[in-house]
């Protein structure tokens, strides 16, 4: 249930709303009818990240932090690192890095699963942890970090402002940002 609590707290930043147990008990049957168009929303950055960004999603040599069912954008092959994985039928995974900050991912019985990753990518929300992560591994990995939603959202100057925030962190990164139709999709990732 922690991945929808996470989901239901986005929800919630999209009308600059905080979660109270009153809240929660008001908006319970909006999320649930929200989920749907979310995960519709999900594939439309998932199409702008193939068709505009150029990133093969089925690329096994990329892995994708901390989704699961509903905002995961990656395909079969590639590589889904988050303890909600199992919302898509995948094996949760985490990992941990070397002496060298390389990646070593890990199962749930901390065996050694794969090691070579060449694209790191996640998209919002971000957890603290999350982004400690991501400070960790960008040095030695290619990362691309993501945001999107509707234009009208109350939260979409704040999440455009994480990425800045973390583009300050990260050198030789850059911040892209498009708009179709109602969505926004901003992306921080390599200078080309």
């Amino acid at each position: 249930m922690d991945y929808y609590n996470k989901l239901f707290q986005l929800f919630l930043s999209k009308y600059g709303t905080r979660y109270s147990e009153h809240v929660a008990s008001i908006l319970k049957e909006e999320f649930y009818e929200w989920l749907p168009s979310y995960k519709e929303l999900t594939n439309e950055y998932r199409l702008y990240l193939i068709n505009y960004i150029g990133i093969d999603l089925n690329d096994p040599f990329l892995a994708e932090l901390d989704k699961g069912y509903v905002d995961t954008v990656i395909g079969k092959t590639a590589i889904m690192i988050s303890p909600y994985a199992y919302t898509s039928f995948l094996k949760n995974c985490n990992f941990k890095l070397d002496d060298e900050n390389k990646i070593i991912l890990l199962d749930n019985n901390n065996k050694v699963l794969e090691n070579d990753i060449n694209l790191i990518i996640s998209h919002n929300p971000y957890t603290n942890k999350t982004i400690n992560n991501i400070k960790k591994i960008s040095f030695n990995n290619d990362i691309l970090l993501g945001m999107y939603g509707k234009i009208y959202d109350q939260d979409k100057k704040k999440k455009i402002n994480k990425l800045k925030n973390l583009l300050e962190d990260i050198k030789n990164y850059e911040i892209d940002y498009n708009e179709k139709d109602d969505n926004y999709f901003c992306v921080l990732s390599k200078k080309k």
